[in-house]
C-alpha cells in the first residue's frame, strides 16, 4: 500500500542519521497523492516511523501550513499527534513560510492544542545543536 510504504521510507530516513527533524511527516495526504488518509488504518507502520524518531533521538515537525490546504489540517494529523505525544517524540514547529505573512502563522491556535496533548516544550536547531524551549502560552 502506497501510504505504508511511504511511512517505511521515512523510517529509512529517520534512521539515516541525515535529519534532525523529520517535516510535517504525512504530506502525502496533500495534494491528490493519496484519495484518502485515515492515520488509525495505518498505526502499525506510523508508530514504527515514530519509534524510529524516538529512537534516533530526533524530532519531527509539527506544520500549520496544512490549515490553509488540503484537509484542512495540520501536519501531522492530530492522531499522529496522539501517538507522538504518548511516544516522547520530540516536536519542531514551522508554518511554511513562503512569503513574509506566513511566518509563525497559526502557532498561536496549535500551540494550545499540543499542550492539551501533553506536549510541554518544543525544539529548534542552531548548527544541528537541538535548543529546547517551553512551549509558549498559559500554563
Amino acid at each position: 500500500m502506497k501510504i505504508d510504504s511511504y511511512f517505511r521510507h521515512l523510517k529509512d530516513g529517520a534512521q539515516s542519521g541525515r535529519y534532525d527533524s523529520m517535516s510535517h511527516p504525512d504530506v502525502i495526504r496533500t495534494y491528490g497523492v493519496v484519495d484518502y488518509f485515515d492515520p488509525s488504518q495505518h498505526e502499525e507502520v506510523i508508530r514504527d516511523f515514530l519509534q524510529a524518531v524516538v529512537d534516533e533521538d530526533m524530532c519531527i515537525e509539527v506544520n500549520t501550513s496544512g490549515l490553509t490546504k488540503g484537509d484542512f489540517e495540520v501536519h501531522p494529523d492530530p492522531l499522529i499527534l496522539d501517538w507522538a505525544s504518548e511516544m516522547g517524540v520530540k516536536l519542531t514547529i514551522g508554518s511554511d513560510s513562503h512569503r513574509p505573512g506566513s511566518v509563525g502563522q497559526f502557532f498561536d491556535i496549535i500551540q494550545p492544542m499540543l499542550r492539551d496533548k501533553g506536549f510541554k516544550d518544543l525544539h529548534y536547531f542552531r548548527g544541528r545543536q537541538r535548543q529546547r524551549i517551553d512551549m509558549p502560552g498559559e500554563r
